[in-house]
């Protein structure tokens, strides 16, 4: 039954093309054999580097290269969607910054709240021990104010 169904409409498809069209049976069946063979193609590495605490000093100033991207939770490593800003660093080295809700807000209070903005400013951030599930790590954090 199937296959006479699945001939039927192979043979209604060469006589009716605009049966092809979009919102159609036969269009969806031809966009998800794209899809199908997209995602058979190797996926090309994040060639990005990320900012670590390994490469800052203390207190290091950093330049904002661009506004910020909202990153959705199910492309990051993460609980929560993110945010990242490219930025470099004084030694000339560019890197992709992850920004938390907190971070986020912290570089608003300095330079507003349009991201757009925030470009070829400069934020000061500190690398400040933390504990982290019962280990001490290294973290970054956004300097708001002085003192």
């Amino acid at each position: 039954m199937i296959e006479q169904y699945t001939r039927s409409r192979n043979k209604n498809l060469r006589n009716y093309p605009h049966h092809g069209l979009p919102g159609t049976y036969a269009y969806a069946q031809i966009q998800n054999k794209k899809y199908m063979e997209r995602d058979k193609m190797p996926k090309e590495p994040d060639v990005r580097l990320w900012l670590k605490p390994e490469d800052l000093q203390e207190t290091t100033e950093l330049e904002i290269l661009t506004p910020h991207k909202k990153v959705a939770v199910d492309e990051t490593g993460f609980k929560k969607s993110v945010f990242e800003i490219n930025v470099k660093l004084p030694d000339g080295k560019e890197r992709t910054f992850t920004l938390s809700e907190t971070k986020f807000r912290a570089i608003s209070m300095l330079h507003g709240d349009d991201s757009d903005n925030w470009v070829n400013k400069k934020i000061i951030v500190n690398k400040v021990p933390m504990n982290f599930q019962g280990k001490m790590i290294d973290a970054i954090i956004v300097k708001v104010k002085d003192g």
